[in-house]
């Protein structure tokens, strides 16, 4: 047995949940939409505005995906915690 598997709190399982495809487009047709608030502006300004929504939502998008990890101990879904003696 390796030193690493011997460890209390060795990861069993690590998974990040990524968004569905429509949620993705959602995020597009936002970004979309700020051509249109900033069009009457310039279309340059409108499609600079779009870029910046786009690549602001999608940071945050993920960023605040929730990971799903399982040790050998515990098992941690996004802030919440459990240990793994209260699971069935």
């Amino acid at each position: 047995m390796s030193k690493a598997s011997a460890s209390p709190d060795a990861i069993l399982y690590d998974e990040r949940l990524w968004p569905t495809p429509f949620v993705w487009l959602i995020i597009a047709g936002v970004a979309g939409a700020s051509v249109l608030v900033f069009a009457p502006i310039s279309i340059l300004t409108g499609i600079i505005a779009c870029i910046v929504v786009f690549v602001v939502l999608a940071v945050l998008l993920v960023l605040s995906t929730p990971r799903i990890t399982v040790t050998t101990t515990s098992l941690s879904v996004g802030r919440a915690h459990i240990d793994r003696e209260f699971l069935g």
